[in-house]
């Protein structure tokens, strides 16, 4: 396994940006990837430094689209999830919290500087909203 995630990464590396954007697409959707894409950015960045912006556009949209499909499908089975783990107090607080606060929920951790993923409150607003 760890033979696969070497030559994984070298793939990436070796795909510059384009590898940036399926790395962020991933690290965006659940997988969890961390601190991938930010040593990749890095790595590409010293490697080639011509093409730092292009890796750092494209490791933004990688994330945009991660992000988006993340949400859709909480959008169709979040409610239910939530619904089934929420019935206990501090649960229902949660969701409570979730509720009132919604776009804070995602902007609070975003803008933490411990490296905090973001998976959990995407998927937790989207399934939040009726």
């Amino acid at each position: 396994m760890k033979h696969f995630a070497v030559h994984f990464l070298e793939t990436l590396r070796d795909l510059g940006p384009a590898g940036l954007f399926v790395l962020a697409i991933l690290d965006s959707a659940g997988i969890p990837v961390v601190s991938g894409v930010d040593a990749l950015l890095v790595w590409i960045s010293v490697a080639k430094p011509e093409s730092a912006y292009a890796a750092a556009g494209m490791a933004l949209l990688g994330s945009v689209i991660g992000s988006l499909g993340l949400f859709f499908i909480a959008r169709k089975g979040g409610e239910a999830y939530l619904d089934r783990y929420t019935h206990s107090p501090r649960g229902a607080r949660l969701r409570r919290w979730f509720l009132e606060y919604g776009l804070l929920t995602i902007l609070f951790p975003a803008l933490v500087p411990i490296p905090l993923p973001l998976t959990l409150f995407v998927l937790s607003v989207r399934a939040s909203r009726r």
